[in-house]
């Protein structure tokens, strides 16, 4: 069974505990610039929560009155727990936190780029947050993805697995789904490295001069909880699928489509397939007859995509409309987060990507 990309961060990164605060010493310099950044942002004796917390270090060096990491390999947050017995770490999976309580800062130091999904994650920071909670977030700029690699093939950074190189807009966009608010961003540390003067020049001075500073190792975000101000109303969602010679994925799209607000209408559209499509959606939609509510219309002479899809809004009645490909690229299990998206308010028309994060070579 072929292991998702969470299982397989897990596994690594208890692979490589034993040996993590060895390769952190190769790299000290860049993990002392960090935690100076967030000494200087976060006070001490502060209530602090970190996601990624690794081996414990980012999170003393901050100081908190109440300490608490969070890592979804169990073997560092053994070796944190061993070096810092005054704080607490547990084993969790950042995309799917069972937490309590409530923090002055978040942490998320260079952790956003091995999550499989952000969006869960971020959502999942409210149950820790209030309104004078701030949220902290650093990652690595994509500019840097060569010479990243370029370290780790010369030993001089431990290997990551396959990273997900967020552009700025993208974390910003996921924070503002997510119901954060961007009260200050920037870059920071332009030469990773320790020499004497040249590293203050580079990262003291340089790194704040326009053009320049595009060219920094690291983005920072700090965000705050958004108010909540939406009503509870919930609207019915017509789900609309241009199906053309997509036989094997009918049923598919059909039981992964999950409920969406008061009501969920399935429409498939299809004309012109070279296989027995039109057979197969037929044959759904007696098969779930009283369980789900589908709908077939025959594209007849019409072509195209563009076309499918206007018949479809043409006889659509639910209050919000959403397009699904019917090669389910797109999983149908991600079509809640649009649905909150519409609901909230946060846009009146909402399109995903898939190219935001990382696909397997020839995936498309």
């Amino acid at each position: 069974m072929t292991k998702n990309k969470t299982e397989s961060i897990k596994e690594y990164y208890n692979y490589m505990a034993p040996v993590r605060d060895r390769w952190k010493f190769r790299a000290r310099h860049y993990h002392f610039l960090i935690q100076d950044f967030f000494r200087f942002i976060i006070p001490e004796n502060s209530s602090v929560i970190e996601i990624g917390s690794g081996t414990g270090d980012l999170l003393n060096s901050v100081n908190p009155s109440k300490g608490l990491g969070i890592d979804i390999a169990e073997d560092l947050s053994a070796i944190a727990s061993q070096k810092y017995q005054h704080l607490k770490f547990v084993s969790q999976d950042a995309q799917k936190p069972k937490l309590q309580g409530e923090f002055d800062y978040v942490i998320l130091s260079d952790v956003i780029g091995n999550l499989e999904d952000v969006q869960k994650c971020f959502e999942g920071l409210h149950q820790v947050t209030n309104e004078k909670t701030r949220v902290i977030v650093t990652s690595h700029n994509h500019l840097w993805e060569w010479m990243i690699k370029l370290l780790e093939f010369l030993h001089l950074k431990m290997r990551q697995p396959e990273h997900n190189w967020l552009s700025k807009q993208d974390i910003k966009n996921l924070l503002y789904i997510s119901r954060f608010e961007i009260v200050k961003q920037g870059r920071m540390i332009l030469f990773p490295f320790y020499i004497p003067l040249i590293s203050t020049i580079f990262n003291k001075y340089l790194a704040r001069l326009p053009i320049i500073r595009w060219f920094c190792l690291t983005n920072y975000f700090i965000a705050r909880p958004q108010p909540s101000p939406y009503s509870d109303k919930e609207y019915s969602v017509s789900v609309i699928i241009p199906a053309r010679s997509k036989e094997g994925n009918i049923e598919s799209a059909v039981t992964r489509i999950p409920k969406l607000g008061s009501k969920t209408e399935i429409i498939f559209i299809e004309g012109g397939s070279k296989d027995n499509t039109q057979a197969e959606i037929k044959r759904v939609i007696e098969k779930y007859k009283g369980k789900k509510d589908i709908t077939f219309i025959d594209q007849g002479e019409g072509v195209g995509k563009g076309d499918a899809v206007r018949k479809g809004f043409a006889q659509a009645t639910g209050d919000i409309l959403m397009i699904l490909d019917a090669d389910l690229t797109v999983p149908p299990e991600d079509l809640p987060k649009f649905y909150q998206s519409i609901r909230t308010k946060q846009g009146e028309f909402v399109m995903g990507s898939r190219l935001v994060y990382p696909m397997e070579k020839e995936a498309m």
